[in-house]
């Protein structure tokens, strides 16, 4: 019982910080109990490692000589953790929901299977009574059809899944506008990668993890450094900046006031490294404004940070935050050896289009007036459309 009550104590120490979505050293340590559950279902974990535990430890030692006992009490508990999963659905995901109850119900008809298979083992008659025979070897082979059966039902699903996920997938990918391949980010000889992620720990660690695994995604080929993941030692920052396209500056509290953001910036100056000024709008967040970020900015690295930069603005609300990664994206792509010189213009697949809005025909529109403010509606969507295609009728429509 160790163990999984030491994960329970962990995760009621950081309970808070999980629900309040306010990371702190001990729930970054123990995001592996947590990161893959709801925020509603963190303490999940525990209690799958002591049903583990009790199906394969427990159970055992204390049916000691009663087999059907500790088959039974295994059907109970795997049914009771059936039921759980199905009203909680705990998982973020829901391709690892469908998995583990699909899981769950196998181990289900497993243990119903051993149950049934140690009777007609043990008890006269028993299988004929069900009309299976009068030994085993009826009742295992109705098993082993029913599990076949599962089996494909599962794997089909298993695939129409796959094929949803890769649909959604290629969606979420960006691409340039009037070409059918997708974006290829190349590297210039001694580069390791595109873009650098300059940012103050305290204030922007989170943000720029979810900007890694994003641009990722929508943009597959680009390699981009975040400490966490990249950095082998503190004294190789000016080599890091060196060996990246692009330098990603975000802007939030107290960034100049960093000492390693500010050898960040001071080799970025040094090497003329193309920049993107990326801003932290959320106060609650460790936000800043323009004026204050240009403010803290030492005065020798002011010009070629902000002259002639526009910061994009981080976002938390997912459309407007994919607008930010590809904004982003944009620039990680022009700091690329085979889009330097070219003009290009990023898109999703599924995002909303500005387009001139047309009539098939010439349209009549009779403003009532008796309705107060029709007039004034039917002129202005006449503004929108060609006078061709719609005009205001002096008269009623004939019925």
């Amino acid at each position: 019982l160790g163990v999984p009550g030491l994960y329970a104590y962990l995760l009621w120490k950081c309970r808070n910080a999980i629900r309040t979505r306010r990371p702190n050293r001990l729930s970054r340590a123990t995001i592996f109990l947590w990161g893959d559950y709801e925020t509603r279902c963190f303490w999940w974990e525990p209690f799958e490692i002591l049903r583990r535990l009790t199906l394969t430890g427990f159970v055992l030692i204390s049916t000691t000589g009663y087999s059907m006992m500790r088959g039974l009490i295994a059907t109970l508990i795997s049914i009771a953790f059936l039921m759980g999963l199905s009203v909680l659905v705990p998982l973020r995901s829901k391709i690892d929901d469908a998995l583990v109850l699909g899981c769950h119900l196998s181990l289900v008809i497993l243990f119903v299977a051993v149950l049934v298979i140690k009777g007609c083992t043990d008890i006269p008659d028993y299988c004929a009574m069900y009309g299976m025979g009068d030994s085993p070897l009826g009742a295992s082979l109705i098993f082993i059809v029913y599990a076949v059966c599962l089996l494909g039902l599962s794997m089909c699903i298993a695939f129409a899944f796959a094929v949803i996920a890769l649909r959604r997938v290629t969606a979420l990918r960006l691409n340039i506008r009037g070409q059918s391949s997708p974006p290829d980010p190349s590297l210039a000889k001694g580069r390791r990668f595109h873009l650098f992620l300059s940012h103050r720990w305290a204030t922007g660690q989170d943000q720029m993890a979810v900007l890694k695994r994003q641009l990722q995604l929508v943009l597959p080929g680009s390699s981009v450094f975040l400490d966490v993941d990249d950095l082998r030692h503190i004294g190789d920052l000016e080599r890091y900046i060196d060996e990246s396209q692009v330098i990603l500056i975000f802007l939030s509290r107290g960034y100049f006031k960093s000492r390693n953001c500010l050898r960040e910036v001071a080799a970025a100056v040094a090497a003329n490294k193309p920049v993107v000024l990326v801003r932290e709008a959320d106060f609650a967040k460790g936000g800043t404004t323009y004026e204050e970020a240009r403010l803290e900015c030492p005065p020798q690295y002011r010009s070629f940070v902000f002259d002639g930069r526009e910061p994009i603005t981080w976002h938390r609300t997912y459309d407007f935050q994919r607008l930010s990664v590809k904004l982003i994206a944009t620039h990680l792509l022009a700091g690329c050896p085979n889009y330097r010189k070219h003009k290009f213009e990023l898109y999703y697949r599924d995002e909303l289009t500005c387009e001139s809005l047309t009539l098939p025909s010439p349209v009549g529109i009779y403003p009532s007036p008796h309705n107060a403010g029709a007039a004034e509606f039917v002129a202005e969507l006449a503004t929108v459309f060609p006078v061709a295609s719609l005009a205001q009728s002096p008269s009623p429509p004939s019925p």
